[in-house]
């Protein structure tokens, strides 16, 4: 059983991110359970959930670390996803209820490109019936449970590439990075609806989040175990932000962050977070440039 750790305290706060080798089975907020009661820090949380059926990169963030979630969960986010084609499930993956049954046809590589060829860049999709989005202050899974009747509404997602890994009827295995609000379900559904025989997802593995990697994670029962001390695998909050833009700052431009002013910034990119780095490369703040101005605007202040 693991062992509770104490409570978190000035003496051994912990800020960062955490990578997490999530296995089949658990839910995403187990695994921030399982953290919280490890490590004895309080404010923890995840950015982006895995659905139990799937494994793999999950970020839990501690203390600063969860100031960050917004902006890991808007980073792209890479999978590898098995399809099994010839059952429609109702959530759209293996676990659901079947719905519906074809006959899986012949038909090559190139044929298959040139479905994909609809998924690629950005398009509007239906979120599965079955999944976390609310309605009226109830998840639409808890609805469609309860014999409601829920139409999904379309929204806009984006896929910055779709390849095809392997192709073994009934099964195609794909790798696929894409942005936030995204479901690999839906493309599996969407995928057999073109097809003409029906599909939905076996496997998932997310092996990319915010530009950390899966071979950078740590597995549930390693950190029960106690095998590797879990502060040594804390990820610096500067770091798993990485992939925004820096802006260095100077002493009193700092200050002046600290205390809540605008600085200039007519230097630095327009439309995107950016990262505001101390004299010392510390991350100060997430800000952004104001449109129609050159002022950058604190989003976030880190300690």
């Amino acid at each position: 059983m693991a062992k509770r750790a104490a409570p978190n305290t000035p003496q051994n706060r912990a800020d960062g991110v955490l990578a997490v080798n999530k296995p089949r089975g658990p839910t995403s907020f187990d695994i921030v359970r399982l953290v919280r009661k490890l490590t004895g820090v309080r404010k923890v949380g995840h950015a982006g959930t895995l659905d139990p059926m799937a494994a793999g990169l999950l970020l839990v963030c501690l203390g600063e670390g969860t100031k960050a979630v917004p902006w890991l969960m808007d980073a792209p986010k890479r999978y590898l996803a098995t399809v099994t084609l010839g059952r429609t499930t109702d959530s759209y993956d293996a676990a659901g209820n079947t719905v519906a049954e074809g006959e899986v046809g012949k038909f090559d590589e190139v044929h298959l490109e040139s479905l994909l060829d609809r998924f690629r860049g950005t398009f509007s999709q239906v979120p599965p019936a079955h999944s976390a989005l609310k309605r009226g202050g109830k998840r639409l899974y808890a609805l469609a449970r309860a014999g409601r009747e829920v139409n999904p509404i379309a929204r806009e997602v984006v896929v910055y590439s779709l390849e095809l890994v392997g192709l073994a009827l009934p099964e195609i295995e794909l790798e696929v990075c894409c942005g936030r609000g995204f479901y690999v379900r839906s493309l599996a559904h969407d995928l057999g609806l073109a097809l003409g025989c029906g599909g939905h997802l076996a496997a998932l593995c997310r092996t990319e989040s915010a530009g950390l990697r899966l071979d950078q994670a740590i597995t549930p029962d390693v950190l029960e175990r106690g095998e590797v001390p879990w502060r040594e695998r804390l990820i610096d909050v500067n770091q798993a932000l990485g992939s925004l833009p820096a802006v260095n700052l100077s002493v009193e431009e700092t200050l002046a962050v600290r205390h809540g002013r605008m600085i200039p910034g007519e230097s630095a990119p327009r439309g995107c977070a950016l990262r505001l780095l101390g004299p010392k490369g510390e991350l100060v703040a997430v800000a952004e440039r104001q449109e129609g101005g050159n002022d950058l605007k604190v989003l976030r202040g880190f300690n």
